[in-house]
Parts: structure tokens; C-alpha cells; sequence
């Protein structure tokens, strides 16, 4: 069974609400699959990169992100892609991993097991799947929610 640790779900859900909030959109399943994998790996992200941006930096995450959709801090490996017209993600971007979303993608658990190749395909639910895994873990997904929401608020309120 498929595990994720607290630190995970609290970035999950923290880059979800700054995602509704922000740009009016939930995180899409690239930007879910890039943050599992900037997770298990030190790669640098560019683009897509909000989950890896909460991951990485927690709410400190609001401060440095772009108007781009991204998140910039190269402190921590975190980048904007060159071309803001391309909505893309890229993890280990000297060596290439592509993220795409696609019917015929990995779940998350096959995402498990990625290593290194140059282009990761991504099923479309894999947010579905993150919450299942969750409650499967023995958290209570609206509770994390909730209180990532509250977070998300209080921290854009004192930025503002």
C-alpha cells in the first residue's frame, strides 16, 4: 500500500487552496506528479511548480511565487520556465523529465517506481488518487483541508 507522509499531505492541500485562491484553478495532475517526485528526489523543478514550491518551502511558498504560475527560489531548486505561454512542468530539467497529463498515464503508484526517463506520462485523476491514498493513510482529508485553507488565508492576509 502506498504511503504518504503528513509533510506531503499538509504541501498537497496548502498548494491546492493557494492554487483555488490565486489563480482560480485546482492543481492539475502535473503539478501533483511533479511535487511526488520532487519529493523523493533533490531535482530541480521548473514551471509548474506550486506543490513543489509547498513541499519545499511551506507557506514561505507565497512569497516567491511568479506571475508566471510559478514558484522562484533558486535557493531551493525552483524555477520559471522561460516561456510563460507554455503551462509545463519539468523536473530534473538537466536531464529532461517531461510531466504530461494523458488518459494513458501512470497512476500514482506506478509514478512510484519512475526513475529516470526523459517523458512521464500522468493520468488526468491523480488527484482523486492522492485523496484516496490519504484517507487510506488514516487522515481525514477534509480536516488537512481545512486547516491548510486556514493557513493559506492567514498567509496571504500578511502579505497583503
Amino acid at each position: 500500500m502506498l504511503q504518504l507522509d503528513r509533510e506531503f499531505v499538509k504541501a498537497y492541500f496548502e498548494a491546492q487552496w493557494f492554487s483555488r485562491f490565486v489563480m482560480g484553478r485546482e492543481l492539475d495532475a502535473d503539478e501533483i506528479a511533479g511535487m511526488y517526485l520532487a519529493e523523493r528526489f533533490p531535482y530541480p523543478v521548473a514551471g509548474k511548480n506550486i506543490g513543489a514550491g509547498f513541499l519545499r518551502l511551506g507557506l514561505e511558498a507565497i512569497k516567491w511565487f511568479h506571475p508566471s504560475g510559478s514558484i522562484a527560489r533558486p535557493e531551493v531548486q525552483l524555477y520559471v520556465v522561460p516561456r510563460p505561454a507554455r503551462r509545463q512542468i519539468c523536473v530534473n530539467c538537466d536531464w529532461g523529465i517531461s510531466i504530461r497529463v494523458s488518459e494513458n498515464g501512470k497512476d500514482l503508484q506506478d509514478l512510484a517506481e519512475v526513475r529516470d526517463c526523459p517523458r512521464i506520462y500522468v493520468k488526468p485523476n491523480l488527484g482523486e488518487e492522492v485523496i484516496h491514498v490519504i484517507q487510506e493513510s488514516g487522515l481525514d482529508p477534509m480536516e488537512e483541508s481545512n486547516l491548510a485553507r486556514i493557513e493559506v488565508l492567514n498567509s496571504l492576509q500578511h502579505i497583503s
